[in-house]
């Protein structure tokens, strides 16, 4: 208790008190002196409580609409759990579902010509990550059942296939002769096409230019920072992707209409469907920059398992708070409303008017 005492200072929690008190005094006070000097003390505290509850009712009712103002917390995700290596260990039989893939993230990789030679995981993307980075396009058509066609020359991707068939270099300095791609001084290397697929199992990927992701991103940071005693920083791992499922559905398409209507149709849904995220982290090789070099793009070192931060999100009542005070404030200005209206009714009967006329 004395600590408590102690800690608090006149800025600002004294001053913040007083300028309440002051407020309410000098405001609201001396609305009922005016009232009470006119109309007496009684009647005017009954209409300045009135008047009072009036307000209360618009501003809870602009506090409800654009969840502003008293509020509760808003919505947030909830840690589960953090799985290490394959997502089989996951307690929630949803995640488990997405651990048929490879636990890198790596979905089944075909050669377009079953006679080519084999590609091994060295040649390929590890991540929906390392697919964004070839071109963030690519994404879409790895999740469908057309997979995304990519160009892989030796040990890396040089390019990809674009939706017209022309096939597009990463690289401005190469350029594609035949089924060889050529560099700037004329060497060229053998091109096979990859086609890369990834099945989510019913889970939603989620890309980076999307708000959603970005919050998720920084609440599995936020846990593995706590929770892992080798992780210091964000900067010791790095994202792989981001998955989710579940929640109110989504516009079926990028159409005005479909926004529309997607959003007509979740504000009268009642239910709230569980909604997990899935954010795959991994660590990265430590490299130590070198003087008056720009610090290293961080790679991952394939030696450590996957982590997975596993999460449900929580809709929080952001905007229960004023609604309640809402309903109580109508609740009280009608109680009020009724009071007034049963004194000016018996006022009249004594005065023997008739009560249908005032």
């Amino acid at each position: 208790m004395i600590d408590v005492i102690a800690a608090i200072s006149f800025r600002p929690e004294i001053a913040g008190i007083l300028t309440v008190l002051v407020g309410v005094v000098v405001l609201m006070g001396s609305v009922y002196l005016l009232l009470a000097t006119n109309t007496g003390t009684r009647l005017g505290f009954l209409l300045a409580l009135t008047g009072f509850f009036g307000w209360m009712f618009i501003m809870g009712v602009t506090w409800w609409i654009y969840g502003i103002g008293y509020k509760g917390p808003d919505p947030s995700w909830e840690i589960d759990e953090i799985v290490f290596g394959e997502l089989d260990q996951s307690a929630n039989e949803d995640v488990r579902e997405l651990s048929d893939r490879d636990p890198e993230l790596v979905a089944a990789l075909t050669a377009a010509d079953p006679e080519a030679s084999a590609l091994t995981g060295s040649q390929v993307p590890r991540s929906l990550s390392d697919v964004a980075g070839v071109n963030p396009d690519l994404v879409d058509r790895a999740v469908s059942d057309e997979g995304a066609a990519l160009l892989v020359a030796g040990d890396e991707v040089v390019g990809y296939v674009g939706t017209d068939g022309e096939r597009v270099s990463g690289d401005a300095a190469l350029s594609f002769s035949g089924d060889e791609i050529v560099d700037e001084n004329g060497n060229g290397t053998a091109v096979e096409v990859v086609t890369y697929r990834f099945d989510t199992g019913g889970w939603n990927v989620v890309e980076g230019a999307d708000p959603f992701r970005g919050e998720a991103q920084a609440a599995a940071d936020a846990a593995l920072v706590e929770n892992v005693a080798s992780i210091e920083s964000p900067a010791d791992y790095v994202a792989l992707g981001t998955f989710d499922r579940g929640g109110k559905p989504r516009p079926e398409g990028d159409g005005v209409w479909d926004s529309v209507a997607n959003k007509i149709s979740n504000t009268f849904r009642l239910t709230h469907p569980e909604h997990y995220a899935v954010v795959q982290t991994q660590m990265a090789v430590e490299v130590v920059p070198q003087p008056g070099e720009a610090p290293p793009v961080p790679t991952v070192d394939t030696e450590q398992p996957v982590m997975s931060v596993v999460m449900t999100r929580d809709l929080g009542s952001k905007r229960l708070p004023p609604a309640l005070v809402t309903l109580f404030s109508l609740a009280m200005l009608l109680l009020l409303s009724w009071m007034l209206h049963a004194r000016d009714e018996r006022v009249a009967e004594l005065e023997g008017a008739d009560p249908g006329k005032t």
